[in-house]
């Protein structure tokens, strides 16, 4: 049967799978993560080996398996699966995330990890002694930190940081956004840096050719948890009709 099965690249419609040992054709099953490719999933047959498997769906997680067919009655048994996730749909600009659908909840202390949208990445954390980035509601659930609410009251981001894991940055990133509709690309957004141990909120974007930072926000503007936010608005020319993502790193002392 076929060995090393792997996942080479994937998108959002199509996964590209490898493996060694056998010979052409393949069948190749494919399912949700654990499903039984003996009595489910959809089939393709593959004829060459990388194959890619299209017409799948944006951020999902597909398990897949692959076999030798040599003839009717001769075939391998399956090989040993492997997962692959989907990535999200590019969305056109211009696109704005008030972080207020049902995708984005608020933890509960001291497990504060709660739940962000799925084309969202954070770095790890849960528990309120780990430094990462959450969804917040109304007053911050500790003393002498900030904000009692978001811009228009409803919920925000906030990194969340009350204890020390020896981690001083947490990062969250955006999804990839096409700025062909749009003369000149901006970035608008509003920070609130109130509490003891922050240092500093930067913010970078990545075109597909790495991480270049654009803005670096240092506390003093709000000197409670009632101050107002401050807005942001960061042109960027140089990053029209291209694909981009944002990404926002909150450090501490």
């Amino acid at each position: 049967k076929p060995q090393n099965l792997g996942v080479t690249t994937t998108n959002s419609s199509s996964v590209t799978l490898n493996w060694t040992v056998g010979s052409s054709p393949w069948v190749v099953k494919y399912g949700p993560v654990g499903f039984n490719p003996s009595l489910a999933g959809t089939r393709v047959v593959a004829s060459s080996n990388p194959f890619t498997v299209t017409g799948l769906s944006p951020n999902t997680t597909y398990q897949f398996y692959v076999k030798d067919t040599c003839g009717p009655t001769s075939v391998s048994a399956w090989s040993t699966p492997v997962s692959a996730t989907t990535t999200c749909v590019t969305v056109n600009a211009p696109v704005s995330e008030p972080f207020q659908s049902s995708a984005w909840t608020v933890g509960t202390w001291p497990n504060l990890e709660g739940t962000i949208s799925a084309c969202w990445s954070r770095s790890a954390g849960s528990s309120a002694n780990e430094f990462f980035w959450t969804v917040g509601q109304g007053a911050m659930q500790a003393m002498n930190t900030g904000p009692n609410q978001g811009v228009n009251g409803g919920k925000y981001m906030f990194t969340s940081g009350f204890g020390n894991t020896g981690t001083n940055q947490a990062l969250l990133t955006s999804p990839w956004i096409n700025t062909t509709p749009l003369n000149v690309p901006m970035l608008r957004f509003s920070s609130h840096l109130f509490a003891g141990v922050i240092d500093r909120l930067q913010v970078f974007v990545d075109s597909g050719s790495g991480w270049q930072s654009i803005l670096i926000v240092l506390p003093g503007n709000q000197t409670s948890a009632s101050s107002a936010w401050t807005l942001h608005e960061i042109q960027l020319p140089a990053y029209a009709d291209k694909t981009v993502r944002f990404r926002f790193r909150g450090e501490k002392t």
